[in-house]
């Protein structure tokens, strides 16, 4: 077990199928809240490596881990000590990370949603709050928590935002957003990015949800 040592107790921890093994190959890793509960939804695919012990503290280890195809990016930590107390009730955290640990955000919010939600009745008033909707994942996250609440979840993609709106994600058309600091992504959403697709515009973002039934009034 590894722990965080920039914190006064663990927000998130690796595990080992056995730790004993300096060998660590078939060894599984996990985010995992304080609560023990694992922030994934399926159990991890298997590594190898080694481990030694650590010097950044006692009873620590450095694992030293060959890619798999579904390791947790980079940015994946900053999300995982935000999460760490289990799912947030405080809003807005997810604005403390940056584009990619956004992204992580939204697939985090995605595992942890309950499955199984009966459907949804059309109607109701959310607000969306736009003051830090800077990037396409940053709309997506100020979405899910509009409708779901803090570490909500309603998409990550028109896709999947157009699956959300059939009513088993907490609401169904016709109903209404409030965007809040709309301007903020009206400026920043839709920049071309150095390599790769062109991300959504704002004007794009806004009239999908007009297309979809939605009523988007702009604040």
């Amino acid at each position: 077990m590894v722990g965080h040592p920039g914190l006064p107790r663990p927000s998130y921890a690796l595990a080992a199928y056995d730790a004993d093994a300096r060998d660590a190959e078939g060894a599984g890793i996990w985010a995992l809240c304080l609560d023990a509960e694992d922030l994934f939804a399926d159990p991890p695919p298997p590594a190898r490596g080694t481990w030694i012990p650590s010097a950044r503290g006692p009873g620590l280890v450095d694992l030293t881990l060959e890619p798999w195809s579904e390791r947790p990016p980079t940015a994946a930590e900053e999300v995982w000590d935000l999460w760490g107390d289990g799912r947030p009730t405080e809003p807005g955290l997810w604005a403390r990370c940056g584009e990619e640990g956004r992204r992580h955000w939204l697939t985090t919010a995605l595992d942890r949603h309950p499955h199984g939600m009966p459907g949804t009745e059309p109607g109701g008033t959310f607000h969306l709050a736009g003051r830090h909707i800077t990037d396409v994942p940053g709309f997506f996250c100020a979405l899910g928590e509009a409708v779901n609440g803090p570490g909500g979840y309603f998409g990550r993609g028109l896709d999947a935002l157009t699956d959300c709106l059939r009513g088993r994600w907490g609401a169904r058309p016709p109903f209404a957003f409030v965007w809040h600091d709309a301007d903020t992504a009206r400026t920043c959403l839709g920049l071309a990015p150095l390599t790769g697709r062109r991300p959504w515009t704002f004007e794009e973002l806004y009239g999908f949800l007009l297309d979809e039934g939605v009523e988007v009034r702009l604040a």
